[in-house]
């Protein structure tokens, strides 16, 4: 009988998940169907490497689908089986830059809505800047992010932040509001929860040096992993890829162009717009490889943490799930009205009626189920 060798071989393979694989040798080598190969690495071990092509549902539409989702970087990190690829790749850069005119909000006559919901985040710093914005979420589900407070110095205690941003206006709305007055909630970095900050008679928190101060409606929200900003990033590239945009940045009345060449870090406070936001977005990146790392410990994960004050505000409201505004009956029927229209342009009063007799006892019966 020829001799039978019996190994483990641990699989690389492209968007699926594999953990080792049992192959047994009879002396000969094997034929490889599309998309698998193996190979011996510098010390003997059989490597057997698993591409997204030997997958009979991994096809050219579904290429053509998923490839505009990553970078040119991550998609050969993620799916060519390169692990180096992606390190110090700006994650977002590129997609920011490719749609920036739908991305960025210009138009000094664009307004937000009254009704959406608003929140948002806050990330406290001494040795870096502190940053604030505020966000909206419209009727289906589109976010925006409004305004901005970004500032460094011992002198930005939590008081001399919340004065100022207690004077904040939204100008995105048409009635320019107290910033304050519209935000339902702001969202802070966890740690800013911890009871540790040295005070004459006690200990306290950052949060409740900001209540104090009159900073309302604040708590903490969620950090999480690097695992977290991976799937952000993910989330937001998919919000930047599909045929309409559904998360965009407001930036308008600066005095400085408002194009991705010319954007820098700019402390300030900004009624009007998120130019350091902006910034961030552009440049916030994954960390370096390096050969001896990768032989040693595997390809570096994660992000830089540096410049990425306002990406922690941002995720402190992304990750809180919020949801859209809900619209009134008045609204919903008035936008069903226009479908119809749209349908049948040529209906009459009496057909709308009916319509929306139907209509309304739909919506009474999916309230009753919605209620039990």
């Amino acid at each position: 009988m020829p001799s039978i060798a019996l190994f483990t071989v641990p699989i690389h393979c492209g968007a699926f998940e594999c953990r080792s694989l049992r192959v047994r040798r009879l002396g000969k080598l094997l034929d490889m169907p599309k998309g698998l190969s193996i190979r011996t690495n510098s010390i003997g071990i059989p490597i057997l490497r698993l591409h997204y092509s030997a997958h009979p549902l991994r096809d050219e539409g579904w290429v053509s689908e998923m490839r505009p989702k990553m970078s040119e970087a991550m998609w050969k990190q993620e799916q060519e089986i390169d692990y180096g690829a992606a390190g110090g790749e700006r994650v977002l850069k590129d997609l920011l830059e490719k749609r920036w005119k739908e991305i960025v909000i210009t138009d000094p006559a664009w307004e937000a809505d009254q009704k959406w919901n608003y929140k948002a985040g806050l990330d406290f710093g001494k040795s870096h800047p502190t940053s604030f914005h505020g966000y909206g979420i419209d009727f289906e589900g589109g976010r925006y992010a409004l305004f901005e407070h970004y500032q460094s110095g011992n002198e930005w205690t939590p008081a001399a932040h919340t004065r100022r941003i207690r004077e904040m206006r939204a100008m995105a709305l048409k009635t320019s509001p107290l910033a304050l007055s519209v935000v339902q909630q702001t969202f802070c970095d966890p740690s800013m929860g911890f009871v540790n900050v040295a005070q004459p008679e006690k200990f306290t928190s950052y949060v409740q040096l900001f209540t104090d101060a009159g900073f309302p409606n604040i708590t903490t929200g969620f950090r999480g992993s690097e695992g977290m900003d991976k799937a952000m990033v993910d989330e937001i590239r998919q919000a930047w890829s599909g045929e309409k945009v559904k998360f965009k940045i407001l930036c308008r009345g600066v005095s400085f162009p408002v194009e991705p060449g010319s954007m820098k870090k700019r402390e300030g406070t900004y009624e009007n717009g998120c130019p350091n936001l902006l910034w961030e977005l552009l440049n916030i990146r994954r960390k370096e490889n390096t050969a001896t790392r990768s032989e040693s410990v595997g390809p570096a994960e994660g992000l830089v943490d540096k410049d990425n004050d306002a990406w922690d505000d941002l995720k402190y409201w992304w990750t809180s799930n919020p949801v859209a505004p809900l619209y009134s009956e008045t609204e919903q029927w008035r936008a069903e009205v226009e479908g119809i229209r749209r349908a049948n342009p040529n209906i009459d009063i009496n057909s709308l009626a009916m319509r929306y007799r139907y209509w309304k006892q739909g919506r009474e019966k999916m309230e009753e189920v919605s209620w039990r």
